[in-house]
Order: structure tokens, then C-alpha cells, then sequence
């Protein structure tokens, strides 16, 4: 079981990086995007975690 994932892409202007970690029973989501690292949005509840990258219509697109 993992228990941290990450992607990353360039969106032409700078790198953008999303690592979700399980802290307890829950994922947690930590950014950056190229000024710093911050806490994201994302949480759910999970005691794994595996993320993948895509581009759809041009648009990063991450599922959890």
C-alpha cells in the first residue's frame, strides 16, 4: 500500500508539483507551484493513495 503519490507537469509557464501523503486515515494534498509549497484542497478519507497526471483539452487534469 502507498502511502504517499506525486505527479508533476509544465504548463509552458512554470512546474507544477502535487504530492498527496496519508496522515492517519486520511490524504492529504501538498503543492507546488513554483513560489513555494502550501497545503491544497484536496482531502479524502483513505489509508493509500496513488495519483496520476493527464491532459485533457489542454487542461492538467489530476485523478486521486
Amino acid at each position: 500500500m502507498a502511502r504517499t503519490s506525486a505527479v508533476s507537469w509544465f504548463d509552458g509557464e512554470k512546474e507544477h508539483v502535487r504530492i498527496y501523503t496519508v496522515k492517519g486515515e486520511r490524504i492529504v494534498e501538498h503543492c507546488w507551484d513554483g513560489d513555494g509549497w502550501a497545503e491544497g484542497g484536496y482531502q479524502a478519507e483513505g489509508t493509500s493513495v496513488a495519483a496520476v497526471m493527464f491532459f485533457k483539452d489542454n487542461i492538467a487534469t489530476v485523478n486521486v
